[in-house]
């Protein structure tokens, strides 16, 4: 091999190569997205303090994440300047992974791969495309640990003199930069765990000099935190989270397993394995393991999620798993069941992604419940299916190529026909494609699509192109929207309206008027302009839960409301006539389904309702699809036309068009004709009653199913 061949596949040129590829990933468009109001705006007020502002009330933070911060701002300004060290940090961790892999022995194409990995990962993705969780903590972390794994293994004394001034220098950096338990005592403990794994001589008066290091940490950061009250102390670099103190039990000590599982999407099985068969890992699986216990029990004093500085031996456990898998010396059976228990878990982890894709979309950022994700608007739960589906089908061809560990195969006989170089690159080539077009899709669609539905930026931003067209007034009314990011992009003329009435006089006004208001209050504002006949008009949603309204509708906008789509004053025509009445309140005397069901595929339910009297809040329709007991679709309640126009504002008189989409599961139901059950929750434990047909049976085929009254089958659906 030449020397430059040599050069072009040492660690550090790897490295260069991954950083150019993160580059290309996380660095176009930074600035495009505005500032998230609630995770964003605290780090930007300290930035604008420390550069002279008058602001009070900031919360503290790390000395060396701060100054980076401050510094980019101060030269860039705007998104872009606040986000530019978090995506660098996020670059050094990526060609740290990458180099590391390398170093410990692995091929060129798998040291590319644990790139592509740590690439993946939604904690780093997300800590690089936004200013959320502290990458510049945790890559001088892992360069202190880092540096210190090469002054183990220096050949010289000058070399090891070098690496470990190198790694104190950054231990001091990353005790700034996260704070003496995380900072200091984390690192301290990986490298004392790799040195006592170590069979040179002077290995053990090492490690044990690093314990003991560790153990002066520990007992100092406890210390500081039994006399801490409510204040903050640079040298733990937080603030205890006083809640969590007052409730402990609100935290368990696994949450932080969780954490890692959701940091880790969907490569976290991967990284598993890794840990445990990995012939390369053991130093991964030593960090990961001191990782979840320090953060774990940091945790439950000061809050979490916390971010885990584990990017760099994660992706190395992803990579030694693969390597095992590749082995020829690995053996047939063990490979099948541990490619089993991956593709189960792998299963697992992406139903639950699409379940809850707030935890795993921002895994960085407690939100106070899925209801404060924006998914629906993000198609979360089906970009993270997808991100799922692919690595899935990249692992199940890796373990397809995989030499044969034992007699060949027919696939192996087929495979050898194959060239030999392409096979050989194969799997890592398909691994990394997979890990890279996940991280493409969470750089620049689901961070880019959280932050702009949670900053008001798009929607003033529209206020000011109609303002600068003449369209309308520079005023804007404040309809009780506590969003800070309004000082920042709103116009200089903001007028505060505190209530409905107020509202609803300020647009009746015959000059244009426009407003800024929350969802939650469209459709209160609705009724008041249906029964007073002032105009109004929906001009910009690209909001999670604010809403830009007008009392004039500018030339070439369209109205957004979606309330006149599901509220009418004649009865929407469908497909199947009935009459199904619930005590007093409404009447449902329509219904079409899609026909036929097909497995796999979504369906669309609509039912006409007429309203006879308002019906409580929170009231919830059922329209279950049932086969006798062996088959059910769509089971469980849910909201009247999506919250669209809540049945507390229905009037008499009103024709409801309801609307719900669901997917019909593949495996789980059978083919055949289905019932159509409806039926109205009041409440967790009662139902309404049906009053018509006062009988068993009705018309148009209705057919009450129960004695307590309170579902009917109003027609039949076949399900293919």
């Amino acid at each position: 091999m030449s020397d430059r061949s040599i050069r072009a596949s040492s660690p550090a040129w790897l490295a260069a190569i991954a950083a150019v590829v993160a580059i290309a990933w996380l660095l176009p468009g930074l600035g495009d997205h505005g500032y998230w109001s609630d995770a964003e705006l605290p780090a930007l007020d300290r930035v604008r303090a420390a550069l002279g502002a008058a602001l009070s009330d900031l919360e503290h933070h790390p000395w060396l994440p701060e100054l980076l911060r401050t510094r980019s701002y101060a030269v860039l300004e705007g998104e872009a300047g606040l986000r530019l060290p978090h995506a660098l940090a996020a670059v050094g961790l990526v060609a740290m992974a990458t180099g590391l892999t390398r170093a410990r022995g692995a091929s060129v194409g798998l040291s590319l791969l644990a790139g592509a990995f740590a690439l993946a990962f939604p904690a780093l993705a997300v800590s690089g495309r936004a200013a959320l969780g502290n990458p510049i903590g945790e890559l001088v972390l892992s360069g202190s640990v880092l540096a210190g794994l090469a002054a183990l293994h220096g050949r010289s004394r000058l070399a090891v003199g070098g690496w470990a001034v190198a790694s104190l220098v950054l231990l001091i950096l990353s005790v700034t930069s996260t704070g003496l338990a995380i900072g200091g005592a984390l690192p301290l403990a990986v490298l004392a765990a790799a040195a006592s794994l170590e069979p040179e001589r002077r290995a053990p008066r090492i490690a044990a000099a690093l314990w003991l290091a560790c153990a002066i940490a520990v007992a100092l950061s406890v210390r500081l935190s039994l006399e801490q009250g409510d204040g903050y102390i640079p040298l733990l670099g937080a603030a205890k989270d006083l809640a969590l103190v007052d409730k402990p039990e609100t935290r368990r000590f696994a949450a932080s397993l969780e954490d890692l599982g959701y940091s880790l999407y969907p490569w976290a099985p991967l990284v598993i394995v890794g840990g445990l068969l990995g012939r390369r890992s053991r130093v991964g699986a030593l960090w990961i393991a001191v990782a979840l216990t320090v953060v774990s029990g940091w945790s439950l004093v000061y809050g979490g999620p916390q971010p885990l500085p584990v990017t760099v031996p994660a992706a190395l456990c992803a990579v030694a798993a693969v390597e095992w898998m590749l082995d020829p010396g690995t053996d047939r059976r063990a490979r099948r069941a541990v490619l089993v228990m991956l593709v189960l878990s792998m299963l697992v982890i992406r139903k639950d992604a699409e379940r809850t894709p707030a935890r795993v979309t921002v895994p960085l950022y407690d939100f106070e419940g899925e209801h404060t994700f924006p998914a629906d608007e993000l198609r979360a739960p089906e970009h993270l299916g997808r991100i799922g589906g692919l690595a899935l089908l990249a692992l199940l061809l890796t373990a397809g190529l995989a030499p044969a560990g034992g007699p060949p195969r027919r696939l192996d006989r087929w495979l050898a026909r194959l060239p030999a170089g392409p096979r050989a690159h194969a799997p890592a080539g398909l691994l990394a494609a997979a890990a890279l077009l996940g991280a493409h899709r969470y750089a620049h669609e689901l961070v880019p699509g959280v932050c702009d539905q949670l900053s008001p930026r798009r929607i003033l931003d529209h206020h000011r192109r109609l303002v600068e067209a003449g369209e309308l007034p520079p005023q804007l009314g404040n309809h009780r929207v506590r969003d800070e990011g309004l000082a920042l992009y709103g116009p200089g003329d903001v007028v505060a309206i505190g209530s409905r009435r107020e509202l609803s006089t300020y647009l009746a006004e015959d000059e244009a008027r426009a407003a800024i208001i929350r969802d939650r209050d469209l459709p209160g504002l609705f009724q008041d302009h249906r029964q007073n006949g002032w105009p109004l008009f929906l001009l910009d949603d690209h909001h999670h839960h604010l809403r830009l309204i007008a009392n004039r509708l500018p030339a070439g906008e369209v109205d957004l409301d979606p309330i006149p789509s599901v509220v009418f004053d004649e009865p929407p025509a469908l497909a199947h006539q009935t009459r199904l009445r619930f005590e007093g309140y409404v009447e449902i005397i329509g219904w079409e389904v899609t026909d036929p069901i097909v497995r796999g595929r979504e369906v669309e339910l609509q039912l006409s309702i007429r309203v006879l009297r308002p019906l409580p809040g929170g009231t919830k329709i059922y329209a279950r699809l049932l086969k006798g007991r062996s088959s059910r679709l769509n089971g469980e309640p849910h909201e009247l036309t999506g919250g669209i126009y809540p049945p507390n504002l229905w009037r008499e008189g009103d024709y409801i068009l309801h609307r719900f989409t669901f997917q019909a599961p593949l495996l789980e139901i059978q083919p055949g004709e289905h019932e159509l059950i409806i039926g109205l929750r009041r409440g967790e434990k009662e139902n309404f009653e049906i009053s018509i047909p006062e009988d068993k049976t009705g018309e148009f085929g209705v057919l009450v199913r129960d004695k307590k009254r309170n579902f009917a089958r109003i027609g039949h659906v076949q399900v293919w």
